[in-house]
C-alpha cells in the first residue's frame, strides 16, 4: 500500500534572512495548521536557483510571531529582516515535502532528520 499525499488549507509562511551573526543564512518558516507552530529550515539562499538543489538544516520549530517578524533578536544572536511571506499549500508524503508558493513550488526532501534537500521550480 502506499501513501497518497495529503493536502493542506491555504497556511502561511515567511522567509526571514538572519544577519549579524558568524553564518548568515535564511530562515523557511510555514505552518502545519492554523494554530501551529512554525516547521523550520535553515537555507543557504532565497530564492533557491531553479532546479539546483541545495541542502537544508532542519531547525527546532519557530514560535508563530516570526510570521510577521522584523527586528533584533533577544540575546545578541543577530536580526532578522523579512524578505518573502504569504499562503501557501502543502502536501505530505513520507520524508518529502512539496509546498506551492505563490510563484513557486518548494520541494522539501528529507535525508535525515536535521538534513533535508530544498529545490524549486516554476509554478
Amino acid at each position: 500500500m502506499t501513501s497518497e499525499p495529503t493536502a493542506s488549507p491555504a497556511l502561511k509562511f515567511a522567509v526571514l534572512h538572519h544577519t549579524g551573526i558568524e553564518a548568515p543564512h535564511f530562515d523557511f518558516l510555514v505552518e502545519t495548521d492554523a494554530k501551529s507552530d512554525l516547521s523550520t529550515w535553515r537555507l543557504d539562499a532565497w530564492p533557491i536557483p531553479v532546479d539546483s538543489p541545495i541542502q537544508a538544516k532542519r531547525l527546532r520549530d519557530h514560535r508563530r510571531l516570526y510570521l510577521d517578524y522584523t527586528g533584533p533578536i533577544p540575546g545578541q544572536r543577530g536580526y532578522v529582516a523579512r524578505v518573502d511571506h504569504g499562503l501557501c499549500s502543502i502536501n505530505v508524503a513520507p520524508n518529502v515535502i512539496l509546498i506551492q508558493l505563490p510563484t513557486l513550488r518548494l520541494r522539501l526532501e528529507m535525508e535525515n532528520p536535521e538534513l533535508w534537500w530544498a529545490s524549486t521550480s516554476i509554478k
